[in-house]
């Protein structure tokens, strides 16, 4: 750096003519970053009249705010312009820094000290050693990287990343994609929408009241538990530690039709396609793509795709997703030790893959053992779908090497504490005799059918559903059999 003119004064005013950056080059100082809609052309900053308090240095293209030594306990703010900020960069050794309302980029290194950003609408790249960080109302880029410490952001719209080394994360009602990386500590998530990312390393991953949330959770060793509210798509696995979800899994939207008639072809149509671009539009919504690009919107709202980024504007909010993230519509989770429980809304139509060694599985949603039974502790694969007659369903996808399994069926909001078990119904005479092949049913027994004055024996619904597993279970028929078949029963008599 060039030699810096040690003249100080109590106010440093600087011009931003010619300025194409603001730097910072502090040893041990607060400072406080305000932007003012009423300051145009200029940054401005107050500050004491110490040698060791920050001063403000014009070098080439860029305005420095320099310190050196331990600053005097008046804090200096810099006052710079809401609109045509120049980008902040530079580096501050130790000390508290608080952002508000700068719109620009920023890009600073700090070592220690607490960080505050409350209403910033730029993109934020920050590393910092060892502090507290705070954000608030902020809504733009965000590369965030901590080396120890607590992290909280609140009320903000964000798509970046956030790294912290050891301390504790919590995100209260965040939207966007946001990727969050913890070597050590606790997660909480709360009141939040959109994609978030979790890798964890040591620790517990606590979700509550999501909002159409895709979630995404890798955890090394720890807990993952998810409290009522919804999720769009889901992908949960901890190596050791247990997983609870009592969220309602929300059916994906329903897409526009792919593609126009081909005879009822528009203008509009014949000159996009003229341009390499696909169009389609119908009662169904609107559909323009090309290579990898598509922008739909209909009933079901407003979706894009690019790549493997996907941006969808609907009724259940906004989401945004990447390859990383968990696919809308499937539902996944594993543990290598743990227990599993998932609680399903009632009436909810879902296909539930299970696969479990030396643990017990009990579901709602009857189940048949697939392929050969092999020795305890030999992983045991489990399949069944509930209202086999909806065309569309969730999939839903668990897996423990050493645990449990429990799917539970509750017929209003999902709650966290598992149902009351029911007292069985007495069976009617005559007892219906047990089929000669033994399969594996996990899940509520049929109930017996009704007796009719009939000369002629007649299946019930839940017989021939019985029927068709234990076919499935012998091996005689496919799964993709047993889906057709099922199908074909139809809906439950009164639904």
């Amino acid at each position: 750096m060039a030699e810096i003119d040690e003249t100080r004064a109590a106010e440093h005013p600087g011009s931003l003519e010619g300025i194409n950056w603001i730097r910072l080059d502090c040893e041990q100082t607060d400072l406080s970053i305000i932007a003012d809609p009423a300051m145009v052309g200029q940054v401005y900053l107050s500050s004491g009249s110490k040698n060791s308090d920050p001063s403000l240095v014009r070098e080439g293209d860029a305005i420095i705010v320099y310190q050196r030594g331990r600053s005097s306990n008046t804090q200096p703010v810099l006052t710079v312009p809401t609109e045509g900020c120049p980008p902040i960069t530079g580096s501050i050794e130790r000390g508290d820094v608080y952002l508000s309302g700068v719109d620009s980029t920023v890009d600073v290194r700090h070592g220690q000290g607490d960080l505050r950003v409350d209403g910033s609408a730029g993109e934020l790249t920050y590393t910092l050693g060892k502090g507290d960080t705070r954000l608030a109302s902020c809504v733009g880029q965000l590369s965030l990287s901590v080396g120890a410490g607590d992290v909280q952001i609140a009320s903000s719209t964000t798509v970046g990343t956030l790294a912290l080394g050891k301390g504790d994360i919590t995100c209260d009602s965040v939207d966007g994609r946001l990727e969050l990386k913890l070597g050590a500590g606790e997660v909480s998530i709360i009141d939040s929408s959109g994609a978030i990312v979790t890798k964890l390393g040591s620790g517990d991953v606590q979700v509550t009241r999501p909002r159409g949330q895709n979630l995404t959770a890798k955890v090394g060793s720890g807990d993952i538990v998810i409290r009522s509210g919804s999720l769009v798509g889901m992908d949960l696995e901890t190596a050791r530690g247990d997983i609870v979800c009592n969220a309602q899994l929300l059916m994906p939207p329903s897409q526009p039709r792919q593609s126009g008639d081909a005879d009822d072809e528009s203008l509009v149509s014949r000159i996009l396609r003229s341009k390499g671009l696909s169009f389609a539009a119908d009662d169904k919504g609107l559909r323009i793509s090309r290579g990898g690009f598509d922008l739909e919107a209909g009933d079901a709202g407003l979706r894009f795709t690019k790549g493997d980024f996907t941006f969808h504007a609907g009724d259940h909010g906004l989401t945004f997703s990447t390859s990383e993230d968990a696919d809308v519509g499937e539902f996944s989770a594993e543990t290598s030790s743990g227990d599993i429980i998932v609680d399903l809304q009632s009436g909810v139509p879902v296909r539930v893959e299970a696969l479990l060694a030396g643990g017990e599985i009990h579901s709602d949603v009857p189940l048949v053992s697939v392929g050969r039974p092999g020795p305890r502790g030999a992983t045991q694969r489990y399949v069944g779908v509930s209202n086999p007659s909806s065309s569309e369903r969730l999939d839903l996808k668990l897996r423990t090497e050493r645990g449990d399994i429990r799917v539970r069926l509750v017929a209003s909001a999902p709650v966290s504490a598992p149902q009351p078990p029911q007292p069985p119904t007495p069976p009617s005479p005559p007892t219906i005799p047990k089929p000669p092949t033994a399969s594996v049913i996990v899940g509520t027994p049929p109930t017996p059918p009704d007796e009719t004055t009939t000369h002629v024996p007649v299946l019930t619904r839940d017989q021939q559903m019985r029927a068709i597993l234990d076919a499935l279970s012998r091996g005689e028929i496919s799964v993709a059999d047993a889906d057709r078949m099922l199908n074909a029963l139809g809906p439950e008599h009164g639904k």
